[in-house]
């Protein structure tokens, strides 16, 4: 009885780290969409297996999230989201996640994982390095946080970084809403180019 139970334990485990460090359905259908809305699908798209997430703990902390444009007094109404109890647990729940997270191969058609060993080989070299990868084909490469869906999947916070050169580059953290079906930024939580 002991024996069986202990496997049980440890078959469970197993399974919950495998689906906690694993994107589901949805967080790939939204990442799918995401990446078709910024890119050409003529080009390949080349990604990390998972992101820094300090920004996007940072940004998070506050009970009340503001879109960062309407802070700096862009004639734009105030987009806000204030969150329960509950929606900052499950939030510091796939925070947590994030460190576990990979990423597979051919996430979408013409799209490919790179190593941050790769990644890291060819930017070793500042002066040279981002021409390398340029000459191996690699334009750029995205790095993306664990969707993290709120309110009944109606809402999606979702980090980004998007690198491309020394002074190429941006990034985003957002909120996206659903709309009719499709995925449209809603608060702008933070934002960088280079």
């Amino acid at each position: 009885m002991r024996k069986t139970h202990f496997v049980l334990t440890i078959i469970l485990l197993c399974l919950n780290s495998i689906a906690n460090g694993q994107f589901n359905k949805r967080q790939k259908a939204f990442v799918t969409s995401f990446l078709n809305e910024m890119r050409e699908s003529k080009y390949p798209v080349f990604y990390l297996s998972n992101n820094d997430d300090h920004a996007l703990l940072d940004v998070l902390k506050p009970d009340t999230l503001k879109d960062m444009w309407a802070l700096a007094g862009r004639n734009k109404p105030q987009n806000k989201l204030i969150l329960t109890q509950k929606e900052r647990k499950h939030i510091k729940s796939r925070l947590r996640q994030l460190k576990e997270l990979t990423w597979d191969d051919h996430l979408l058609p013409n799209a490919r994982l790179l190593s941050r060993d790769t990644v890291q080989y060819y930017l070793k070299d500042r002066a040279r390095g981002w021409q390398r990868m340029y000459d191996q084909g690699i334009s750029g490469f995205y790095t993306f946080s664990n969707p993290i869906f709120l309110r009944n999947e109606t809402l999606c916070i979702f980090q980004y970084d998007y690198n491309c050169g020394n002074l190429c580059g941006d990034g985003t953290i957002m909120i996206y809403r659903k709309e009719n079906g499709k995925w449209k930024p809603y608060i702008n939580l933070a934002n960088w180019v280079s």
